[in-house]
């Protein structure tokens, strides 16, 4: 993919970028206080994600993977934790360490939260043309394989 584009300034990069995470942040609503009409805030449906896709999760690890702060990371795991939907069992690994599952009724509320960011991402392709969805797909993997390089991704 070619683009002929003249050279800009880092400042003009940074503010097209900025304005490009205020539009996509407002398509796909993250900035209400819940996503996806849940009752979760973003960082607890991440956390409920990391957990269901890694079966040795831990909070070091979760808190690597999304950097974000440790207290913060620690205040919504116990919250998750006290909701009943996350159990923590010694590593037998690493007795300093805890693992992080999802119990039955955790397993339940992610399935139901990613069943509904399923349908809310299809939304968005609905009245695309086949060729509009393709220029996507290889935009979203090209931004990856560039930011990825300078260690963001």
């Amino acid at each position: 993919m070619q683009y002929s584009f003249r050279m800009e300034s880092r400042n003009a990069v940074v503010r097209k970028m900025r304005a490009f995470n205020r539009f996509y942040t407002n398509i796909i609503g993250v900035v209400d206080r819940c996503v996806l009409d849940s009752q979760f805030s973003l960082t607890e449906a991440r956390v409920l994600f990391e957990i269901d896709r890694d079966p040795a999760a831990t909070a070091r690890k979760i808190r690597n993977l999304l950097q974000v702060d440790e207290g913060y990371l620690s205040h919504t795991i116990e919250k998750l934790i006290r909701l009943g939907l996350v159990e923590r069992t010694r590593s037998e690994e690493d007795k300093r360490s805890f693992k992080l599952v999802l119990s039955g009724k955790g397993r339940a509320e992610f399935r139901a939260l990613d069943e509904k960011s399923d349908r809310s991402t299809e939304s968005l392709l609905r009245g695309l043309s086949d060729e509009d969805i393709n220029t996507l797909a290889g935009s979203m993997r090209e931004i990856e394989r560039i930011l990825g390089k300078g260690g963001a991704a």
